[in-house]
């Protein structure tokens, strides 16, 4: 996907860190209610200079943010439309050189979704997932840190589940992959089947093949209907899993920071308290970029078996010098129980 953003990777990539600022001015708010309470905490008390001081924090940390969401948005947009534009023509340009029993055939994608529907997910994850991805690392990864540098041993029982659930990531990732293609693949040829039909509906009048040819798309919908059930019910438990894994480290701190009273300044204990959940709500929130992962690599798969297909040969210059037309044991049908003719020949 990042080779597929060829000259517009330097683009997405200040996005990416845009976004990534972003979370750190959503950090720079935890770091004012956390100067506060731990301020209170140690038995300050809050006069107009604190007062100020919180709120212009506040204040900067909200344009900051933002700032940065407008600039990540005005190139994020902007670098995942010129790399769908891009790869539209490519794909429309390759289109037009195939044969055409390849753009007709029910076993190959169905050209109206690579450029639309597969493209469309494309510049989703450019412009929105991706940044998503590195926002949801940044702010744990900071939050982290800064417990460190205060309480090593509540660092490392936040740590701990998040190395736990990093094979849970890595399990759902490869077991995605095969079942994502797979759904792809039916709803394309559930899709060919309803174009067919559709296209083919006064043939199919005329043959009195209503009936058939309903059934036909029913079943086709039917397939896709119960894949699709099939991955919700295969992945429940291990997406719930890795969620459960890694909320399990909201306990886990508030064991680790009980063990600690009395070892530990009390405004250290507040201040873990107060961002466990800043370090792993944003990790749970990671299952949903894995879903549209899991649909890019499919569509990609799909766009690249289009862009292999060999196109078709170059004409020769030569004009043919005979115009008679023959057929020789010639066949057709509609579909295998209703022959329209037989071997002709003339």
């Amino acid at each position: 996907l990042w080779q597929l953003a060829g000259p517009k990777r330097g683009q997405l990539a200040t996005a990416v860190l845009y976004r990534g600022l972003q979370a750190c001015a959503l950090g720079l708010a935890f770091y004012t209610a956390i100067f506060l309470v731990t301020h209170l905490v140690d038995g300050g008390v809050v006069d107009a200079a604190l007062a100020w001081k919180v709120t212009g924090l506040a204040v900067l940390s909200l344009c900051a943010q933002l700032l940065f969401s407008y600039l990540h948005v005005q190139r994020a947009w902007d670098a995942s439309f010129q790399v769908g534009r891009n790869l539209r023509l490519s794909l429309l340009n390759h289109l037009q050189q195939l044969p055409m029993g390849f753009l007709l055939s029910r076993l190959e994608c169905v050209s109206a979704c690579v450029i639309s529907d597969y493209i469309f997910w494309i510049e989703g994850v450019l412009s929105d997932a991706l940044a998503k991805s590195v926002q949801a690392v940044v702010l744990p990864v900071v939050s982290i840190l800064f417990i460190a540098l205060r309480t090593p041993m509540l660092a490392l029982a936040m740590v701990a589940p998040i190395l736990v659930g990093i094979p849970f990531v890595l399990w759902l990732t490869r077991r995605f992959a095969p079942i994502g293609v797979k759904r792809q693949n039916v709803q394309a040829a559930a899709g060919a089947v309803m174009v067919e039909y559709v296209q083919g509906m006064r043939v199919v009048r005329a043959f009195n093949q209503i009936s058939k040819g309903q059934e036909v798309f029913r079943a086709a919908v039917d397939h896709f209907r119960k894949l699709s059930i099939d991955m919700v019910l295969i992945f429940t438990f291990p997406l719930a899993a890795y969620v459960a894994v890694i909320m399990l480290g909201v306990p886990a701190v508030m064991a680790a920071a009980a063990g600690q009273i009395g070892a530990v300044p009390p405004s250290a204990l507040s201040t873990a308290w107060m961002l466990v959940f800043a370090v792993f709500v944003p990790l749970v929130g990671l299952v949903g970029v894995l879903e549209h992962m899991r649909i890019i690599d499919a569509a990609l798969q799909r766009i690249e078996k289009v862009l292999a297909a060999k196109p078709l040969p170059l004409m020769a210059e030569e004009r043919p010098q005979d115009t008679t037309i023959a057929f020789e044991h010639v066949g057709f049908a509609y579909d295998l129980y209703t022959p329209v003719l037989r071997d002709v020949s003339f």
